[in-house]
């Protein structure tokens, strides 16, 4: 007899424990649900926040009297504009991104540089600039002088192996033009790697401490010689 009444009373404890947790664990199923929904909220406030800001640093942009550039690495464009006109759109290939370094460890963005406006943009190596201008003959004069043929663009502004265009307290945009020349030969290839080796070099011995981030980007040697060629003087830039 005492047997069986232990046997009824384990059966019995059993039952109970098996109802109590059938019924704490859809509780704790929804508290977990309930946690994940919480984090997807945030996750799409945060979104949406950042979306937000970047549209109203566009129409920013879009009110000032300049020109500034607008780099998508999602959608793989570089677009240059002018109160919110896309005057051209530059195809980007590949977008790297590189942080500066102190020893062998990153040095870390002080502030965020995405979504962010940055004026003064300088190219370098600069443009020469050369000014060219027609003389009228004087009057009377026998024999006209020879017509000056000016040079075309791509011979006026050649595009260099490597240039940059640096924002100050903000990132650098790094463009190599052969990296993306299938066509280029072994002599160019090998001084385009002279270049960039002693570039990358010097770079990391005086690479300027206000610069936050280094974004290198690949574009057909076309695309490449028409935005060295099309930039123009104090060119503002966001990162989407």
């Amino acid at each position: 007899m005492t047997s069986g009444r232990r046997r009824g009373t384990l059966t019995a404890r059993v039952a109970a424990a098996a109802v109590v947790v059938a019924a704490v664990l859809p509780a704790l199923a929804g508290v977990g649900h309930a946690r994940q929904d919480e984090a997807a909220a945030l996750d799409a406030r945060r979104a949406l926040a950042t979306e937000n800001a970047r549209l109203e640093a566009l129409a920013e942009l879009a009110k000032t009297p300049d020109f500034y550039l607008v780099l998508d690495a999602n959608a793989g464009t570089l677009r240059l504009m002018l109160h919110g006109a896309e005057l051209r759109t530059f195809p980007v290939l590949e977008v790297q991104v590189g942080s500066p370094r102190i020893g062998f460890f990153r040095r870390a963005a002080p502030t965020p540089w995405q979504g962010v406006v940055w004026t003064d943009g300088a190219l370098d190596p600069p443009r020469e600039m050369e000014r060219v201008e027609l003389a009228v003959p004087p009057p009377g004069a026998e024999e006209a002088p020879p017509a000056t043929i000016p040079p075309t663009p791509e011979e006026a502004f050649p595009t260099p192996l490597r240039f940059h265009l640096s924002f100050p307290g903000g990132p650098a945009i790094e463009v190599r033009p052969l990296d993306a020349d299938d066509a280029a030969g072994l002599f160019s290839r090998m001084a385009a790697a002279w270049v960039s080796y002693w570039g990358d070099l010097w770079a990391a011995l005086a690479t300027p401490p206000d610069e936050r981030v280094r974004l290198r980007l690949t574009l057909s040697p076309d695309e490449a010689g028409m935005l060295y060629r099309s930039l123009p003087p104090n060119v503002s830039l966001i990162v989407l």
